[in-house]
């Protein structure tokens, strides 16, 4: 009997052990388990954004865990926004991890707050999960965009080039923006201010944009003869009120030789027709490298109207040379000598290319003795001629029906009835020793206008990279008539260089806004899966003719981008 006591009494003592060990395994753990694994501490230094802004934010996760872990971080984010970040760290017993986290506002991005829920997982632990969250709040605001076609220019010394500026609104309002150039840094990388040598034009520089609008801007930027030979990182701005935005464009120096006619002379000082005359011209380089084989034509009576000689320098950096030729001038008279240089014969000449000189050629004392004599000869042939003639008609001092000819009856006249020849006045002399001057009037003006009209609408064209060297010779022309008092054909030549001009500024500025039109209506479907080179490529083409002068090509290359691009919202 006593031996089934002890047996029951080791059952049971069996049976509390078991139930206190299943107490410990099962409820000890559960009350573990409803703890979160970590705590969690969100840190940001101003929770205000605007649309594609970006914002730093630092989570750090302390362990609550006796023992090392594995945790993973996931961040639930509002549509379209994006975060970069680390999900996954490794923490001790009790330690802690600060993760940082990138979070960037999409374009467009309405006003109001955006909430962010943060869950940190244990990967082996029963804890739970430990939670968070965060509030970014994204404010009114143009937010500006400046894309550069070009990455790089390559531009000459005293020389333009041009690119186009894409600028795009991202922002959720309007924004009115001004298009400037802040500042630019060699080779060195100073930071400074742009050089008042250096020259930029904006087309347009003022203009405004609603939210998702793009406007492409031509920008003209014109380097000074003396520009160091290095490359520049030109910032372009976009500024709306004290907030701007801005890109590098990398200019890049040519290495060329900038070339001019300094001064034209000629000996002797006094030319004589038919005489050999020496006409010297100094070159001068004031770029910055060496010119080999520089070609120097000489004309007479106007640019590339009658080259009358040429030769070849060459002229060190900063240098002059004196050239020359030698020349006779068969008539005396007034003569207009152009000596104009070419730095090589493949590029174009530069802004101050050609210098000229007005040479008055007197006769020659030997020749004009000679002309003398020849026309004592001609002038004694004439009147034996008028003798012999008379002689024949009038034989022997007779006249017609006989005797001898009548001698007029001498009328006389009082002392007191002569009278004494009227002065001569200025405007009563012979017409053959009346010298006509070019008169000044109503003429003069209307060329003299004509001409500075001319030479306005050249200058506009030469700003926005329009080549007007081949119309620049008529222009030349046009002053020369002047010059020499044929207003008519001044004022005609000067008017037909103004409409010209200003006809293929028109044709310029309807390529520029086609090229326009088509990179909006590409833009416009960027961000949509939809294939876009074909339309690119013609725009590609309608720059490159827009480059050349091919002002036609260009609308209609760019006609066509834009219709395909119709075509595919279609």
């Amino acid at each position: 009997m006593a031996g089934k006591r002890v047996k029951l009494c080791v059952l049971a003592l069996t049976v509390a052990i078991s139930l206190a060990m299943l107490l410990f395994i099962v409820l000890i753990p559960g009350t573990y388990a409803q703890e979160p694994c970590a705590s969690l501490d969100i840190h940001i230094k101003n929770k205000t954004m605007v649309p594609t802004g970006k914002k730093l934010v630092t989570l750090n996760i302390t362990s609550n865990e006796q023992w090392g872990d594995t945790f993973t971080v996931y961040v639930e984010i509002p549509n379209k926004w994006n975060i970069s970040y680390t999900n996954t760290t490794n923490i001790s017993a009790y330690g802690s991890a600060s993760i940082p986290m990138t979070i960037t506002a999409p374009p467009l991005a309405e006003p109001g707050n955006y909430t962010f829920n943060i869950t940190v997982h244990s990967l082996s632990s029963s804890y739970t999960d430990a939670r968070g969250s965060f509030v970014l709040e994204v404010i009114r605001s143009p937010m500006l965009v400046v894309n550069p076609q070009d990455d790089s220019l390559s531009i000459d010394p005293g020389r333009s080039g041009i690119t186009q500026v894409e600028v795009k609104n991202w922002g959720n309002e309007r924004a009115d923006v001004e298009m400037e150039i802040a500042y630019l840094r060699d080779h060195s990388i100073r930071e400074r201010e742009l050089p008042d040598q250096w020259k930029y034009n904006y087309s347009p520089q003022y203009f405004s944009l609603n939210p998702g609008d793009s406007r492409d801007v031509i920008l003209n930027i014109t380097l000074p003869y003396n520009t160091p030979i290095v490359w520049y990182d030109v910032v372009v701005k976009a500024s709306w009120g004290v907030n701007y935005s801005d890109a590098i464009i990398h200019v890049y120096v040519n290495r060329i030789p900038y070339l001019r006619v300094k001064e034209i002379w000629v000996e002797p000082k006094k030319p004589l027709s038919n005489s050999p005359v020496e006409i010297y011209a100094m070159i001068e380089n004031i770029g910055q490298i060496r010119a080999e084989n520089v070609t120097v034509r000489f004309f007479i009576g106007g640019y590339e109207e009658k080259e009358i000689g040429n030769t070849t320098v060459s002229v060190d950096e900063g240098k002059s040379a004196t050239v020359h030729i030698t020349y006779n001038f068969v008539t005396p008279g007034s003569y207009r000598v152009v000596v104009a240089v070419y730095p090589n014969e493949s590029a174009p000449p530069l802004t101050d290319f050609m210098l000229e000189k007005s040479i008055k050629v007197a006769m020659n004392p030997d020749w004009a003795i000679f002309f003398g004599f020849i026309g004592l000869l001609i002038a004694l042939g004439i009147i034996a001629i008028i003798v012999f003639i008379n002689y024949i008609k009038y034989p022997s001092h007779e006249f017609i029906g006989g005797g001898e000819m009548p001698r007029a009856e001498e009328e006389k006249v009082e002392p007191s009835e002569r009278k004494e020849p009227a002065p001569m006045k200025l405007d009563e002399e012979k017409p053959s020793e009346v010298v006509e001057e070019p008169k000044e009037g109503l003429a003069s003006e209307d060329a003299e206008r004509a001409i500075e009209d001319a030479a306005g609408a050249i200058a506009r064209a030469r700003e926005m990279g329009i080549d007007v060297l081949k119309i620049q010779r008529m222009l030349q022309n046009a002053r020369e008539d002047f010059a020499t008092g044929n207003y008519d054909r001044a004022y005609q030549n000067a008017r037909w260089v103004y409409d010209r001009i200003n006809a293929t500024i028109e044709k310029h500025m309807k390529a520029v806004e086609a090229i326009r039109r088509a990179k909006m209506a590409i833009s416009a479907l960027k961000w949509e899966d939809v294939d876009l080179s074909a339309a690119k490529s013609l725009v590609t083409r309608a720059e490159n003719a827009l480059r050349t002068g091919n002002y036609t090509a260009a609308v209609m290359y760019a006609t066509k981008a834009h219709e395909k691009i119709s075509d595919i919202k279609k």
